[in-house]
């Protein structure tokens, strides 16, 4: 823990495993949310520490120990901030807008990163498994997601069936990938 604290050996290793065991862990609660409640505030608010979990692993690839100690505290406020105006918000659909105009945001960018890592660095191989997994994450949950959400009202069962079947194998096998 002291040398996680200090920076000093394998700090980041050590908080981005952590990092994502609670990505996973947060996952399957949004899932629960979202199949007891459906599209509820409490989801809106999963979707935020969600995209912080997302924020998180950003930082980790692109930062050093002190800058993540110095930008990971200020993204917790903004998600904290977002979550909070998202809950204060009347309209739900308003409030999902909100939500996912900032985390849409990371779910395009981080097949991006994790890709143009791939084929850029010398290490390549390591970035293999996180571009795969982030790219499933994006066609198969996120935009089935906001499809789903968002025509709603205007699909079939079948296609609504189809969304739901798509998103629910994905989302496992995004994290079984990643991990």
């Amino acid at each position: 823990v002291d040398a996680w604290r200090s920076g000093i050996g394998t700090w980041k290793n050590s908080s981005l495993k952590i990092t994502c065991a609670v990505y996973a862990m947060e996952t399957a609660l949004f899932a629960l949310i979202r199949f007891y409640w459906g599209v509820c505030k409490p989801l809106v608010v999963a979707a935020a520490v969600h995209n912080l979990c997302e924020w998180s692993i950003v930082l980790h690839m692109v930062a050093n120990h002190e800058e993540l100690n110095k930008y990971l505290p200020s993204a917790a406020f903004f998600i904290t901030f977002l979550s909070t105006l998202c809950m204060c918000v009347p309209n739900l659909f308003v409030s999902l807008g909100l939500e996912q105009s900032f985390g849409i945001m990371l779910d395009f960018g981080m097949p991006m990163m994790f890709s143009m890592q791939l084929f850029c660095c010398e290490k390549r191989r390591i970035y293999f498994l996180p571009a795969t997994a982030h790219t499933v994450h994006l066609f198969g949950t996120i935009l089935p997601l906001v499809f789903s959400i968002l025509l709603s009202n205007h699909v079939s069962w079948f296609s609504t069936f189809f969304l739901e079947i798509l998103i629910n194998v994905t989302v496992p096998a995004a994290h079984f990938i990643y991990c």
